[in-house]
This record gives structure tokens, C-alpha cells and sequence, in this order.
């Protein structure tokens, strides 16, 4: 799915890997989560609130959203 339809300037980080990728995330500022239908960020959001992050979910994930902030452009060119 993030390699087809993503938001601007998101990074990409599997459920999986967010334990060990915790250094990525912004602690200062309001981070916005995002999957394909929502339900894994719902939950990444509600532990990263109780931890004390400004953690925000986009609801009904990328399937859902019809808003203006959507990159398609070809991975290989953001590397």
C-alpha cells in the first residue's frame, strides 16, 4: 500500500518494527498514523498517547481518505 498511495513527507514504519524504530518519531510535535484501513494505527495511537506523544489517527486509513495530501509519485525517486 505505501508503495502506491502515501502522504507527503510520511515515512514508512511496519507495525512490526515500531518498537525498534521509536527514535523516527517526532516526541515534540504532533504525529499523524496512517495504515490502510486504520485499525493498527488506531491502536499504534492510543499507546503512543499513554506514553505521552501527540499522536493522532487518520480515520479509516488510506482506503478512506479522499484528501489533497497524496503522493504517488515512484518510490525509487524519493531515494
Amino acid at each position: 500500500m505505501y508503495e502506491q498511495d502515501r502522504l507527503w513527507g510520511s515515512i514508512n514504519i511496519p507495525f512490526e518494527e515500531l518498537e525498534c524504530r521509536m527514535n523516527e518519531i517526532n516526541s515534540r510535535g504532533t504525529v499523524v498514523f496512517y495504515c490502510d484501513r486504520g485499525a493498527k494505527s488506531m491502536l499504534v495511537c492510543r499507546d503512543l498517547w499513554r506514553m505521552g506523544y501527540r499522536a493522532v489517527d487518520l480515520a479509516g486509513g488510506m482506503l478512506q481518505y479522499r484528501g489533497k495530501y497524496i503522493d504517488r509519485s515512484p518510490l525509487s525517486a524519493l531515494e
